[in-house]
């Protein structure tokens, strides 16, 4: 016994051809496309970064590099340092601070930056609760700023 079998569309064989032949020439490169052009707008950018770092105080420079160096002192008194309920303790704390601020201009359009705050903190009557190392400021970074193009 002999079956027959029929496609249901009976055109199937050359549609899926033409789908596949179509799918491969799909990848090739388009020969109308534009030239790729530079944007302008990061050597603006550039220009605009090396304007603002000529107008940055520094108060001292060696070569190339720009220092702003800055110390302060900060007091405070906190009336519970051991943040207990039952029986809060009262101290006076010396905060010591050094900002340093260095800047490099590596090239006309890249820059080098590193900001850092090293600091301590010394309690007056609980010596114990003094940090054991120094405090690193938030806005510490170390940056290279670089414009490609």
């Amino acid at each position: 016994m002999s079956r027959i079998v029929r496609s249901v569309c009976p055109h199937g064989k050359r549609l899926g051809f033409f789908l596949l032949v179509s799918t491969l020439f799909e990848a090739l490169p388009a020969l109308a496309q534009d030239v790729v052009r530079p944007s302008l707008a990061g050597e603006e950018a550039a220009e605009a970064r090396r304007q603002d770092i000529e107008h940055i105080p520094y108060n001292l420079v060696t070569g190339p590099i720009r220092y702003r160096i800055s110390a302060t002192l900060g007091f405070e008194y906190n009336d519970n340092i051991n943040l207990s309920e039952n029986s809060p303790e009262g101290d006076f704390i010396i905060h010591p601070l050094v900002t340093i601020n260095a800047l490099w201009p590596v090239t006309q359009l890249n820059t080098l930056r590193l900001d850092i705050g090293l600091g301590y903190a010394f309690y007056l009557d609980h010596s114990s609760q003094d940090t054991n190392g120094v405090l690193l400021t938030p806005g510490s970074q170390l940056a290279l700023d670089v414009f490609v193009g």
